[in-house]
């Protein structure tokens, strides 16, 4: 997975800071605009490295290897990484989700045939009942 990919990739440059044993929390951000995953790691290392939160994400961010998983990485005060996937990461997971292709079935009514679908939209105001 994607995820477990960034995290390898983390934890080398974690390794080539000299830096063991510390867990890496990396979630997708309350806010879709920071990207689909991100770390607070570098607050963690300010007290072990000695360094401001700000420079530590950059030299992250820096020496981040380049693969095809990740489109950006971007920095936010005080220093969390934001990690955006790629676009064809993304089409191709989901493409080889559970092994699977997503698949539609045809059908063919007919020329003049209609369809009603029908769903359930209860209203907020009453109960849910039959007639909604």
């Amino acid at each position: 997975m994607v995820k477990d990919e960034i995290l390898k990739n983390l934890r080398a440059e974690l390794g080539k800071l000299n830096v063991k044993e510390v867990g890496i929390d990396l979630q997708p951000p309350a806010n879709f605009n920071f990207g689909d995953y991100s770390t607070s790691i570098a607050l963690k290392l300010t007290k072990i490295l000695k360094k401001k939160p700000m420079e530590i994400a950059e030299e992250i961010k820096k020496n981040f290897p380049k693969n095809d998983f990740v489109e950006k990485i971007d920095i936010v005060n005080p220093g969390f990484i934001n990690f955006w996937i790629s676009k064809s990461q993304l089409t191709s997971q989901l493409a080889n989700f559970s092994g699977n292709k997503f698949t539609f079935p045809e059908y063919h009514l007919g020329d003049s045939e209609k369809v009603m679908v029908e769903f359930a939209h209860p209203n907020t105001l009453k109960l849910f009942h039959i007639g909604h």
